[in-house]
This record gives C-alpha cells, sequence and structure tokens, in this order.
C-alpha cells in the first residue's frame, strides 16, 4: 500500500512538473501550423499566378482589421476576373484561411493586401520590397516571423521573440 501511495505521489508531482511545459508545446504548435497555412497561402497565391498568367491577390478578410493584427482575422485568395479591384464573386474565391482566435498575424508596414504577378514577383507592398508577417499566440513573447522579399519572392521563416505580451 505504501508503494502504491508513492507512485501516485511521484505520478502527481511529475503531472505539476510536465503541464507548464505540455500547454507551451501546445501553443508553440497552433504558432508553427499558423505560420505554416501563411506559407502555403502565399505559394498558392504565386503558383495561381504563374499558371493563369495573370495577377492574384491577397487580401485580409475585411472584418475588423486592427493595428498589430491585420491579418488576424482572415485571409483571402482570389483572382480578379472583372479588374474592378475588388471581391465581388465567389467565383473570384481560390481560398480562405481564418487563423485561431488564440493567435495574432501583425503585418509589417501595416498592409492589409498583395498581389503577386504573373511572373510569380510580389507586386510593391506600400512602397516596400520585403516585408514581414509575425505570427504570435496571444500572451507569448515567442512567435514566427514570414519575411518575404518582392524580387525574389522566397518566403524565410524564422523564431521570432518581438511579439506583444
Amino acid at each position: 500500500m505504501v508503494e502504491l501511495m508513492m507512485v501516485v505521489a511521484i505520478m502527481g508531482i511529475t503531472a505539476v512538473l510536465v503541464a507548464p511545459a505540455l500547454g507551451n508545446l501546445v501553443q508553440r504548435n497552433k504558432v508553427e501550423a499558423t505560420a505554416d497555412e501563411m506559407v502555403r497561402i502565399f505559394k498558392t497565391a504565386r503558383s495561381e499566378a504563374i499558371k493563369r498568367g495573370g495577377p492574384v491577390e491577397i487580401t485580409v478578410i475585411p472584418n475588423l482589421v486592427e493595428a498589430d493584427n491585420e491579418f488576424g482575422e482572415g485571409v483571402r485568395v482570389w483572382v480578379d476576373l472583372d479588374s474592378d479591384g475588388n471581391f465581388d464573386a465567389p467565383g473570384e474565391l481560390l481560398m480562405e484561411f481564418t487563423p485561431p482566435d488564440s493567435m495574432t498575424i501583425d503585418a509589417s508596414q501595416n498592409f492589409t493586401a498583395m498581389r503577386y504577378l504573373p511572373t510569380g514577383r510580389v507586386g510593391t507592398v506600400n512602397g516596400n520590397s520585403t516585408f514581414f508577417l509575425e505570427v504570435c499566440a496571444n500572451g507569448d513573447a515567442s512567435g514566427t516571423r514570414l519575411e518575404l522579399a518582392r524580387n525574389y519572392s522566397r518566403i524565410r521563416v524564422a523564431d521570432y521573440s518581438g511579439c506583444p505580451t
């Protein structure tokens, strides 16, 4: 009986010590999954622009755009079939993504739209040739930064420690 109580006590202590680390692991996995989805969105938009021979738009879903969380409400990838500069028909939609509520996706230079050209390159975003998206979990200082250089259309993914807490 004493041995059983010792085993239960050790299991309890272990659970108390492991629980915070497990919570951090789950949160980190959500950040990485959200960042991976954003990379997939950029790659899909680029390949569609090349395949279609025309521009493909990436815009925020225009519900509530907040500073420091421009892409947090969601992202839409679409083709402007009628060349009016507006998303107006379900036929123009290629894909949408809504990140988990516990995530923020902050865009450098506060941009809310970008365009892939038929060459596979990114059009200028607010006059800048390189821009960043920071994917962060609410209340956690570490996240993931996506860097896209317009001239090369490569996406670099790196750890990021500047998230707001």
